[in-house]
């Protein structure tokens, strides 16, 4: 996944505008010369150190997150689709047990998804789904996952609702 600059430092302006700081203001709370985060819009890049300053003058940080290696089930069949549907509708949050349904990557993107459901816990699914993959945190990873998974939304979640409903 290729990250510019520019895309790491536009959330954070967008944070700072949140904040009610001005470009200026933003600056200055880093220690930086308004001259410098200016310029830092139109480079490709710039110090960590810098980027760091900037980040925590809004509130935010800088993490690493490992790159995901994007595993997608060796088989998605009938099977593995049920399979995939008892875990979700059974509402477990238990790491271990989505972890041994399939790959980490694959089964935090299905764990995104089940937050989209309005029935779920939306954060507890969203926390397993980082626990799984870190990556899956970004909205643009997730958009990956949905482009290349074979468990289909409009196809798993009318079905998850359905076992939910049959669970009950």
């Amino acid at each position: 996944m290729k990250h510019t600059l520019h895309a790491t430092l536009e959330p954070l302006a967008l944070a700072a505008e949140a904040r009610g700081m001005s470009r200026t203001q933003w600056a200055q709370r880093a220690g930086l010369p308004k001259e410098t985060l200016s310029r830092l819009f139109h480079r490709a890049d710039c110090d960590l150190s810098t980027l760091t300053k900037l980040a925590a003058a809004v509130g935010h940080r800088i993490d690493l997150i490992p790159e995901p290696d994007r595993a997608l089930p060796p088989k998605w069949d009938r099977e593995a689709e049920d399979a995939c549907l008892r875990l979700c509708a059974s509402g477990t949050l238990d790491i271990r047990a989505w972890k041994n349904a399939g790959p980490d990557y694959f089964m935090a993107g299905l764990a995104t998804l089940c937050a989209n459901d309005d029935q779920a816990d939306r954060d507890g699914y969203l926390a397993l789904a980082a626990a799984l993959c870190p990556a899956m945190r970004d909205p643009a990873e997730f958009a990956r996952w949905l482009e290349k998974s074979p468990a289909r939304p409009s196809r798993f979640l009318p079905m998850l609702r359905d076992a939910r409903r049959l669970a009950a």
